[in-house]
């Protein structure tokens, strides 16, 4: 998928109303998006966050706790 620079403004302002304490439904009504569509962009802009090789513990703190999935092994 190739993101478009209103695709990362939305991703953006996203982050910022759930930083803010904003829980997912609200934020994704409030910019018009599908919550389960607005979670799953969230998420995998997170991800592609973890793979860049950045040190993960800084990058995770950086995100809503909302968007953090806890993986059982």
């Amino acid at each position: 998928m190739t993101a478009t620079r209103q695709h990362d403004e939305t991703i953006l302002s996203a982050l910022r109303l759930m930083c803010s304490g904003m829980n997912l439904s609200r934020t994704a009504a409030r910019l018009g998006k599908n919550p389960s569509n607005l979670g799953k962009s969230l998420r995998a802009v997170l991800r592609d966050d973890l793979e860049c090789g950045d040190d993960p513990i800084e990058i995770v703190e950086a995100y809503p706790t909302s968007l953090i999935i806890e993986r059982r092994v």
